[in-house]
């Protein structure tokens, strides 16, 4: 008896562990929510004032040292700060040996970029660019003192003591960015901006983790962390290219104003995924990871992931296409329109590369970085001749042969998964089967909107945003209240069920009368 004894209660026990995962990770995405919400309304109004005070040429001058800058944050990325979330077992002198080798390396890469920089705006034919790297290289040694701190919170899943480290530094480095461009400080109310946030951002995480680095450096918990690392290491110097390979040959061939119209465009198609996806990996990753020896129990929590990405990325990115007109003119102004076509285009981009990015954290949990290299680098290939085919044509030929590229990396994704998982392809499609049937009638009901209504309400006017807005939310509800489909209505009743759970928890903290 005693065996069936034994393994009653390991049973129990991987019972009662896979609840208090499944309860932190709601909970997580909860306060990563909540947080993100406050965040983007804050960014949404900083982005209007600045877009409003600076020019075109001014954003082009960022994204020409974002090129430079991302490319040499890959020479300290060997994924230390990943191993210590991913790792079953963590000693004090894993996270001692990672922070004093992420700091000797961020140092270095600083002096290098400095030494760099005037060849570097050789390059790009922009000599303002010379003392923009040689500030914003400083970020390096930022982001190395707050490093171990975020990874101990995503292990240990504290979202929302995380959340609150990035959201206020986030917050104070936009205000100051907001009232340098109103003094006319230019480009350098972006650059002084970025460094508050970096700077604000690591101290506050260090503060919330509760944890300082000893003066302790063991060779043997830098090899334990190499093997995975060394992977992730190649992995960002490809993504590096994938990320950076448009701009790049943009501001190469087409000069900085172009240049700041496509980053427009790129970073107003991306937010949804920024705001949306990108902030969640952190939390799936940390999920998955706690999980990654159960290969069923993973796949099934990834599609649950996939489900509920579709209820949200589905509708936004259909909005952001028949919006773009009136949003951008509203937002931005005139001098931006430039900005509309490429954006529409891209919004397929933003669609595919959503789905794309979460297959990231579930094949870094699986530990299968590798796999994951080797479709990058094909993804690399795509993009690159897309864009190089693109420039042809100016940003709106890019923009299509970025969208290509998206369609070719999401299938190399998918392709990999289904190969090295349970998952099939009927699974990953079906979770999402409902949300495209409500999809497809939100595009038909906008299409009329917008051909019909344009010549009353206004093409590109306030108006027509507004009652693009409101069907959009119309739409999308009555057509679920139509068709009733199961699926669909379990996940807003969980969603329903654990904000109503949340929110009493909330109110516990707030002043009571």
């Amino acid at each position: 008896m005693e065996p069936e004894q034994n393994d009653q209660q390991n049973a129990q026990a991987r019972a009662r562990q896979n609840r208090d995962l499944a309860k932190k990770t709601k909970e997580g995405a909860i306060w990563t929510v909540l947080f993100d919400a406050v965040e983007f309304v804050i960014q949404t109004g900083s982005s209007i004032i600045l877009a409003r005070i600076l020019f075109p040429e001014d954003y082009g001058l960022m994204g020409l040292a974002s090129i430079s800058i991302q490319l040499a944050r890959r020479f300290t990325n060997f994924g230390f700060n990943l191993v210590l979330v991913q790792r079953k077992t963590l000693e004090k002198e894993h996270l001692d040996t990672v922070f004093w080798t992420n700091l000797g390396l961020m140092v270095l890469t600083t002096a290098l970029l400095v030494v760099a920089s005037p060849f570097l705006s050789d390059f790009f034919n922009e000599p303002r660019l010379t003392a923009i790297l040689i500030a914003v290289s400083i970020n390096f040694i930022f982001s190395a003192i707050g490093g171990v701190s975020q990874a101990l919170m995503k292990r240990k899943m504290q979202f929302k003591e995380l959340g609150l480290s990035v959201n206020l530094s986030n917050v104070s480095g936009i205000v100051l960015s907001v009232v340098l461009a109103l003094m006319d400080y230019g480009v350098w109310s972006l650059v002084y901006g970025q460094l508050f946030t970096s700077l604000s951002q690591s101290l506050m995480m260090m503060g919330q983790a509760r944890w300082l680095p000893r003066f302790s450096f063991k060779m043997w918990a830098l090899k334990d962390c190499m093997s995975f690392g060394l992977w992730v290491f190649l992995s960002s110097f490809i993504g590096f290219g994938i990320n950076k390979i448009d701009y790049t040959f943009i501001g190469k061939f087409l000069g900085t104003s172009p240049l700041g119209i496509y980053e427009k465009a790129f970073e107003t198609m991306s937010l949804p995924r920024k705001k949306i996806v990108r902030k969640m990996n952190s939390l799936i990753f940390s999920s998955l990871s706690r999980i990654q020896d159960d290969n069923e129990l993973v796949v099934k929590a990834f599609l649950r992931v996939v489900a509920y990405l579709s209820v949200v990325i589905y509708p936004a990115m259909v909005w952001l296409f028949f919006a773009a007109p009136s949003l951008i003119l509203f937002m931005y102004g005139e001098k931006w329109s430039g900005v509309i076509i490429p954006l529409q285009i891209m919004c397929v981009s933003g669609l595919l590369d959503s789905f794309s990015l979460v297959f990231q954290p579930l094949l870094h949990a699986k530990g299968l970085v590798g796999n994951h290299t080797k479709r990058q680098i094909l993804q690399l290939l795509g993009l690159t001749a897309g864009v190089l085919v693109g420039l042809n044509w100016g940003i709106i030929g890019v923009s299509w042969g970025v969208t290509a590229a998206s369609l070719f990396f999401y299938g190399l994704m998918l392709h990999t998964t289904v190969k090295v998982l349970p998952m099939t392809l009927r699974g990953f499609f079906g979770v999402q089967r409902s949300v495209f049937f409500y999809s497809l009638i939100l595009i038909a009901l906008l299409g009329l909107l917008t051909t019909f209504g344009g010549p009353y309400l206004g093409e590109t006017s306030p108006l027509m945003l507004l009652a693009i807005s409101a069907l959009t939310v119309i739409g999308y509800v009555g057509a679920h209240l139509i068709f009733r489909f199961r699926d669909v209505d379990d996940i807003f009743q969980e969603l329903f069920s654990e904000v109503g759970r949340f929110s009493k928890k909330f109110t516990k903290f707030l002043p009571q009368r």
